[in-house]
């Protein structure tokens, strides 16, 4: 999807004095990216989502409030919660609003968009599995992350709910059949729905220590009307299950649910028509290019850079440094840091001399 930039060119990018390059394949010059230093504005945020490309569905804001620049991800899509007979026209949901400072990477406001984007539509396949728990038309998207966790905690401490009791025992587990593995997880299955479609398993195959691979269909029921999102369009899912397992194949499905949802952005998302992220990509190409691109064993040589270099790190990093504080949440964290000695890094701020308040 090609967006036309109505901002200017400002790159936010600024070179460190007498920074070394590196050749590319003997053709070009390079600058690694470690030898910047950055200051982004909100122009410039917004110049590099004019780069970023995904599918149509997805729409990347750039935008600063009271508490600084962020970027932000809406996408197009379904209502999720139909009912039958009723007409839903497209929709338009936004993702959280996702920081971004002034000093950060170029490179790293690029992969915060790319996981902005994976986190959105990990929120629509989170309410687009659903169970229903009794013969009532109601359906009920129990893994969202919409539900009330004070509330959670006060019914199972209320209810004395075990959260073992649904799980089947061990001997009961042990003793089960192929066959009988296989009816108590369509029994499962038969109650779940991904997108208004049902979970078949077409064939399992059993594998060592207790454990199956299970081939399941996604079909499509013939109301309401809902188009499945892009990612799951062959519409088959493989998952491994441990017969120890049967009670959690709604929380295994999630996970391959959320895998091939992210696996699909990997795939679409790119920055300059560069796929960065894309599978297709050999691991020892890019492990090749990560060594090329720091030579500071080499580079270190030129004793004015060195100090040049390592004094602009050290300022960033001191920079990111948060403060302890002097509350409940500073006694624990000061606590987990005082079983360290020497402790390497940037210590928080105000560790040294911290007064805190035992509450």
């Amino acid at each position: 999807m090609s967006v036309y930039c109505l901002y200017g060119n400002e790159n936010g990018e600024r070179v460190m004095k007498g920074a070394p390059t590196i050749s590319i394949a003997g053709k070009q010059n390079h600058i690694p990216q470690h030898y910047f230093t950055y200051e982004h504005s909100l122009e410039s945020i917004r110049a590099i989502l004019c780069d970023i490309s995904m599918s149509n569905d997805v729409l990347l804001f750039a935008a600063k409030d009271k508490q600084g620049m962020y970027i932000q991800v809406g996408i197009i899509g379904q209502e999720n919660y139909q009912i039958t007979g009723q007409y839903y026209p497209a929709k338009i949901v936004y993702g959280r609003r996702w920081r971004i400072d002034a000093d950060t990477p170029t490179s790293e406001i690029i992969q915060t968009t790319m996981l902005a984007i994976q986190k959105v539509y990990e929120h629509e396949v989170r309410e687009l599995l659903t169970i229903k728990l009794n013969s009532k038309v109601t359906r009920s998207a129990p893994l969202t992350s919409h539900q009330d966790i004070k509330y959670l905690k006060n019914a199972k401490r209320l209810e004395g709910i075990n959260q073992a009791q649904n799980v089947m025992s061990t001997s009961t587990v042990k003793s089960l059949s192929l066959n009988q593995f296989k009816y108590a997880l369509e029994n499962k299955l038969n109650r779940l729905e991904f997108a208004h479609h049902r979970l078949i398993i077409n064939r399992i195959m059993p594998i060592s220590g207790g454990r199956a691979v299970l081939d399941i269909e996604l079909a499509a029921k013939l109301a309401p009307k809902n188009v499945i999102p892009p990612a799951f369009s062959q519409k088959r899912l493989s998952v491994v299950i441990s017969i120890y397992d049967i009670d959690n194949i709604m929380y295994i499905l999630l996970d391959e649910l959320i895998a091939i949802s992210n696996r699909h952005v990997e795939e679409h998302f790119s920055f300059q028509n560069f796929k960065r992220f894309s599978r297709n990509i050999s691991p020892e190409w890019l492990a090749a290019k990560s060594i090329e691109s720091r030579q500071y064993k080499a580079h270190m040589k030129n004793v004015e850079f060195k100090k040049i270099f390592e004094s602009l790190n050290y300022k960033t990093d001191e920079s990111r440094t948060p403060e302890l504080g002097s509350d409940a949440l500073a006694l624990i964290n000061f606590k987990k840091l005082s079983q360290y000695e020497n402790l390497g890094g940037h210590i928080p701020k105000g560790s040294a001399n911290a007064s805190i308040k035992h509450a």
